[in-house]
């Protein structure tokens, strides 16, 4: 698999610092971002193939942070997947079934990232 270049958006350091190093030994570039306001300035600056993104964020959550996306980039949308710390998020499940992305549990095992990132990336 050719390296990506994906960024990681979660305010808890451990979190982004685990899925850089997991996503890194893979081969890809990665860099990380503790809010979506900072990851929307790193949006602005390079092209992501993908970004990882907590759902429960405070400002910006990922809904919004979806959105502000879909805004900037529309059909050259990157890839998106979401973190969330439990398997269904009441707030949230509803509009992650109708996003219909995938959606990454924490705390995750490295074999179940690269499991979800790697067909993202097969077409």
């Amino acid at each position: 698999m050719d390296a990506r270049l994906i960024l990681v958006v979660d305010e808890e350091a451990a979190v982004r610092e685990s899925l850089a190093d997991v996503l890194s030994l893979d081969g890809h570039e990665v860099d990380g971002a503790g809010d979506a306001e900072s990851a929307l300035l790193l949006l602005d600056q390079r092209h992501y193939d993908l970004v990882v993104s907590d759902i429960r964020m405070p400002k910006l959550d990922g809904p919004a942070l979806l959105d502000a996306l879909v805004e900037r980039f529309g059909d050259a949308l990157p890839r998106v997947v979401f973190l969330t710390r439990v398997a269904f998020d009441p707030h949230y499940g509803s509009f992650l079934t109708n996003v219909r992305v995938p959606v990454l549990t924490t705390p995750f095992k490295p074999a179940r990232v690269l499991e979800l990132v790697g067909p993202l990336f097969e077409s």
